[in-house]
């Protein structure tokens, strides 16, 4: 008998140190929680914890999502405002179960549930277990996924993370700004951090920066629709694409949304790195909007850029100055880079025009005239020509990753 309980306890040493290798300790010391071994940290972004595991050809992901309250909940109150945002919109969304319970030594509200997505050939079912946790005037979302039939597979898993998530210290802070500013364009720039340091990038100081899955806006006036704003998508893909690929990718995209939308000038940028740019106009709420946008690839990653609004909107700066200014700030960390937009002299005419206000006789919708006065307004007449000097090194810039 002596010889066997040796022997287990031996095996269950072994399994312990197999199964639970690492703790993740969240830097900002907002939570802590222990990882199998297979386990993995991915990635975050705005304050949204992303780690995965790969098992016997299997997929689960643990997600958890940091906030600081700004009105006062409860837990049946968080998970009310989540499904109400969140998982309604989710695609056969069905509640299994919900539990009271507690964990991170903080009361929790548990619900497991089912959403079933349509795939090519068969639907595939997803289980979710969600703990809703608050801490003080902290809240946070704790997702565990996988597929209905790997479920079992990773239930284990699951209690695990549920019984060694521990709450922290850290308080979540509103966006970060820097006091330093710098004049562009007759634009005062600030310095945006992202709330996790992650990346950093200067813009226009009285516009919104949010942040996204699927990227950042920067917004000069959130409460109007059609305001002036500025998109940065960070691209990942499976196989690498080219820059005219994404453009059309993107393009038939926004036709789904707005019929109207109409390409009206494209240029390739740069062979190398391979960079193209595009000239765009759609129709939204009676009013027509124009833009201009990048799409810079290299392999497997690359990012979508654009900005865009009422074509009367641009006044006393260019607008795809303000977006090359933005694109060449982007770095990683805290510290954004200093942009260096070096335009030869006898260009600089060009490169200061702003678009024209002027909306008396405008030319047809269509005709080439009509080309010709969107690309003065959006873009200058050499806009194509100051291309090399607007995006010197485009990879050496920091891209944030797409999570």
């Amino acid at each position: 008998m002596k010889k066997s309980h040796l022997f287990l306890i031996a095996i269950l040493i072994i399994l312990v140190s197999i199964c639970f290798a690492e703790v993740y300790q969240e830097p900002q010391d907002f939570f802590q929680v222990d990882l199998p071994s297979e386990w993995h940290f991915d990635s975050t972004v705005a304050f949204t914890y992303y780690f995965s595991c790969v098992r016997n050809e299997m997929l689960a992901d643990l997600i958890i999502m940091v906030a600081d309250l700004e009105i006062d909940f409860d837990i049946y109150g968080l998970a009310a405002d989540i499904e109400e945002n969140d998982l309604i919109y989710l695609p056969g969304y069905t509640v299994i179960q919900e539990s009271k319970t507690s964990i991170g030594g903080a009361p929790a509200l548990k619900k497991l549930y089912t959403i079933t997505e349509e795939q090519l050939l068969f639907d595939i079912t997803f289980v979710m277990e969600d703990y809703y946790v608050i801490s003080g005037k902290r809240a946070f979302w704790v997702q565990m996924r996988t597929t209905q039939i790997a479920y079992n597979q990773f239930s284990g898993d699951f209690k695990h993370f549920a019984e060694t998530f521990k709450v922290g210290k850290g308080s979540v802070s509103d966006i970060s700004t820097s006091a330093e500013t710098i004049e562009f364009q007759g634009l005062t720039m600030a310095v945006y951090t992202a709330e996790d340091n992650s990346f950093s990038m200067y813009y226009p100081a009285d516009w919104t920066v949010t942040l996204s899955e699927a990227g950042a806006t920067i917004t000069q006036d959130p409460a109007n629709q059609l305001s002036p704003a500025i998109d940065l998508y960070p691209l990942q893909f499976e196989v690498p694409y080219s820059s005219d690929q994404i453009i059309n990718f993107l393009a038939d995209e926004m036709r789904m949304l707005y019929p109207s939308f109409n390409i009206i000038s494209n240029n390739r940028i740069s062979e190398q790195p391979d960079i193209g740019g595009v000239l765009f106009s759609y129709v939204e709420s009676d009013v027509n909007i124009i833009g201009f946008a990048v799409s810079m690839t290299d392999g497997t990653q690359g990012m979508w850029a654009d900005i865009y609004g009422p074509e009367d909107s641009f006044t006393g700066y260019n607008p795809s100055l303000l977006l090359t200014y933005i694109l060449q700030s982007l770095n990683q960390g805290s510290a954004p880079n200093q942009p260096q937009i070096d335009i030869p002299e006898e260009m600089a005419g060009e490169a200061a025009a702003t678009p024209s206000t002027e909306t008396s006789s405008q030319p047809e919708p269509g005709s080439e005239e009509y080309k010709k006065k969107m690309e003065e307004a959006m873009m200058g007449t050499h806009m194509w020509n100051m291309s090399p000097y607007l995006f010197p090194d485009a990879f050496d810039t920091y891209i944030p990753p797409m999570y």
